[in-house]
Parts: structure tokens; C-alpha cells; sequence
């Protein structure tokens, strides 16, 4: 799923997943949450797709926006999850896992003496794992099951994994 697919889910999930469901306070926060957590990665994602390549700021502002997004996915991983959708709290912990990694190795990449082309390379598939975890949550918050060859559906609390370091 793209990046921009997955963004426009997350827009229109705030009216998709709480119809009819009443007055739960807990779903109204959740719902604020979101959208919140949209907004802001909606603004990020405009940021990163206006960065002219050979500005000589592009550098400092791809690192701002990275930090920005990086903040976004804590706080999507801290947002308290209805028991409605409590299959949505492990994907967001490992969505906001990917987008730190994603962040610090961008810096990595950009900030030693010269450009580490391995550091980069790795924050791109971090940043990719992170977003496609957004594309899941969106389509669990719409009633539906993720589908894909790289979707692998487990039941019970085991979600350990690492994201991808150098």
C-alpha cells in the first residue's frame, strides 16, 4: 500500500470506524487521537514530498521532518486503544519502532564525514515498514483483514520483532 493510500485511509477512518457506535468516550478520544495523528503525519509527508533534492537546506529538512514523523509514531504507540481495536496496539508500537530506527539512521546517513549509503538504504526500508503499518491499521480500523504475500496473521501476545538495522 502507498504512502499516499495510507493516508488518505486514515482520513476518512475517523468517520468510517466510529459510526454507530454511540457515545463511548473512549472511541471519541481514540477517534481525537487519530486524527490528530493523522494531521500531523499528513503535514509531515507534505514537508518530505517538497524537499527539492538539491536545495542546500534539503538535508536539515529532511532530518526536521524525519524527527517530526519519528514524534508523530510515539505518540501514535502512546495512544490508549479502545478494546475494539486492541489489534491495532502492537502494530502501532512496531510502526513507531520502525519510524525511530528509520529517523536515527537517516542521521547516521547524513551527518558522518561522508554519506553512509548503508545507513540510508536501511532508514528507507525502516521508513517503508512504518507507513505499511499505517496502511494495516487503517484497514483494521475500516472491519477488514490486511492482505498481502508479506501478511502473516498470528494469534496471542507474541509480537517480538526488530527493525532493520544496518
Amino acid at each position: 500500500m502507498s504512502v499516499y493510500k495510507a493516508l488518505i485511509l486514515l482520513g476518512i477512518l475517523p468517520l468510517l470506524f466510529l459510526t454507530g457506535c454511540g457515545e463511548k468516550p473512549e472511541l471519541t478520544a481514540y477517534k481525537e487521537n487519530m486524527s490528530l495523528f493523522y494531521t500531523e503525519l499528513t503535514a509531515s509527508g507534505e514537508i518530505l514530498n517538497g524537499i527539492l533534492p538539491d536545495s542546500p537546506d534539503a538535508v536539515p529538512l529532511l532530518l526536521e521532518a524525519m524527527d517530526t514523523m519519528d514524534q508523530n509514531f510515539q505518540y501514535l504507540a502512546s495512544i490508549e486503544v479502545p478494546e475494539e481495536f486492541s489489534n491495532i496496539e502492537a502494530i502501532a508500537d512496531e510502526a513507531a519502532s520502525y519510524m525511530a530506527q528509520a529517523a536515527s539512521l537517516y542521521h547516521t546517513a547524513y551527518e558522518s564525514p561522508e554519506y553512509d549509503e548503508a545507513a540510508a538504504s536501511t532508514a528507507v526500508l525502516n521508513y517503508q515498514a512504518a507507513m505499511k503499518r499505517v496502511g494495516y491499521i487503517a484497514t483494521l480500523l475500516q472491519g477488514e483483514i490486511p492482505q498481502g504475500a508479506d501478511v502473516i496473521m498470528t494469534e496471542g501476545e507474541d509480537t517480538e520483532f526488530e527493525p532493520y538495522s544496518e
